[in-house]
């Protein structure tokens, strides 16, 4: 009997060896901020960034000249705020203290692109500008081409259009957050959208 189990043990030990190994996952690296130029620094895969208490303002960027690439070969034009871009899971956390703004109205606070596992909590997200100067792109997040969004304990308020776009992004999940002075809110703009789960708003 002994030898029958020394056997069975020496060839699961032998199968175990063949088999692939799994990629390590990589360890998730926290970055703290206090400003909005040290959150922009900070925006990377595999990254848990803390807002500190405070307003986070958003100056408007462009990048109208040359359109950029995802790793998937699909062609972005256009203007960003922040920008979160091939990103592979990323948590924002503002502890209930964190404001994020945008100075332009036409613009998403956050936009989010071909990037998975990406996480926000605790945080109040919005356009900074008068309701009129708002146009039909002034959303408080823009989601394009990504899988699995979680927006969590957020307050988000928008200057007269919608809280959030979504184009062809999988696996959102939104819980006890806040989605106030949008005029469309969150409904007839979401897309292939799958386990969009909408509870305190």
């Amino acid at each position: 009997m002994k030898k029958k189990f020394l056997s069975v043990a020496m060839t699961l030990a032998m199968v175990i060896a063949l088999l692939p190994a799994l990629p390590a996952q990589a360890a998730m690296k926290t970055v703290t901020v206090s400003n909005a130029e040290e959150l922009l620094a900070a925006i990377a895969s595999d990254t848990k960034i803390i807002l500190e208490p405070g307003k986070y303002e958003i100056k408007y960027r462009q990048y109208r000249t040359e359109p950029f690439y995802s790793n998937s070969g699909k062609k972005y034009y256009g203007d960003f705020s922040l920008l979160i871009y091939d990103i592979e899971n990323l948590e924002l956390y503002g502890n209930g203290q964190a404001e994020i703004t945008v100075d332009v109205g036409f613009l998403p606070v956050i936009s989010v692109r071909n990037s998975n596992n990406i996480s926000f909590s605790g945080m109040t997200l919005g356009h900074d500008v008068p309701s009129y100067s708002c146009e039909d792109s002034g959303y408080v997040f823009s989601l394009i081409d990504c899988n699995g969004v979680t927006i969590e304990n957020c307050d988000m308020y928008g200057c007269g259009i919608l809280g959030i776009d979504s184009n062809d992004t999988n696996g959102i999940t939104i819980s006890n957050s806040l989605i106030r002075d949008c005029s469309e809110a969150l409904h007839e703009r979401l897309y292939a959208c799958f386990h969009l789960q909408t509870d305190g708003f």
